[in-house]
C-alpha cells in the first residue's frame, strides 16, 4: 500500500522538480527535435522510395514487352498478320451470320453454338 502511493507520487514529484529547474517542457523540446529531424529523413525516405518504384515499373515494362522498337509500339511485324486478321474476321462474320433471326443474336444460340464448339473450355 505504502508502494504504490509512493509509485503514484514520483511523476508528480519529477514534473515539480522539473518545473522548478526550468526544463519543465522538456519533452516538449524533445518532440520538436525528433520533428525537426524526421522532416528531412522522411523526405529523403520518399524520393528513395519513388526513385525505386519508378525503375521498377520501367524495368516491369520492358519484361512484359512494352517499348518495343524505336516508337514504342509492340505492332506484330508478321507479314502475314493481316491476312490472317482478316481471315479470322470473315470467318467471325460468317458464323454470326448463322445465329442471326431477325438482324438480331439470339443469345441462347449464339451461346449453345460456343459451347458445342468450344465443349473442352471452362468459364
Amino acid at each position: 500500500m505504502v508502494e504504490a502511493a509512493l509509485a503514484a507520487s514520483v511523476p508528480m514529484l519529477i514534473g515539480l522538480l522539473a518545473s522548478l529547474l526550468g526544463i519543465g517542457s522538456l519533452a516538449n523540446k524533445v518532440k520538436s527535435v525528433f520533428r525537426a529531424v524526421s522532416r528531412p529523413v522522411n523526405r529523403a525516405i520518399d524520393k528513395i522510395v519513388n526513385f525505386i518504384a519508378k525503375k521498377g515499373k520501367a524495368l516491369w515494362g520492358k519484361l512484359k514487352g512494352k517499348g518495343k522498337g524505336k516508337s514504342g509500339s509492340s505492332r506484330n511485324t508478321d507479314p502475314d498478320h493481316d491476312k490472317m486478321v482478316a481471315a479470322g474476321l470473315a470467318a467471325i462474320d460468317v458464323e454470326e451470320q448463322k445465329y442471326l433471326k431477325d438482324g438480331k443474336a439470339s443469345g441462347s444460340r449464339v451461346l449453345t453454338g460456343h459451347q458445342q464448339h468450344y465443349s473442352g473450355l471452362r468459364c
